[in-house]
């Protein structure tokens, strides 16, 4: 599927936002200053960054 995807022979399949920090959303919240955020916004950042570099690593 990866060389297809590079070859173009298929369209991208559809994405979906999802937090590994037990958060679902489909609307996409307000941005906010960082400097705003609550502790538990920056753990939910933080841990979604983190499974982003991981998914990332693998493929």
């Amino acid at each position: 599927m990866i060389n297809s995807i590079k070859n173009g022979d298929q369209p991208l399949p559809p994405v979906t936002q999802v937090s590994i920090a037990e958060t679902t959303s489909i609307e996409q919240p307000p941005l906010k200053d960082k400097s705003m955020w609550s502790d538990q916004e920056k753990r939910v950042q933080k841990i979604d960054r983190l499974a982003i570099i991981s998914i990332i690593s693998i493929i």
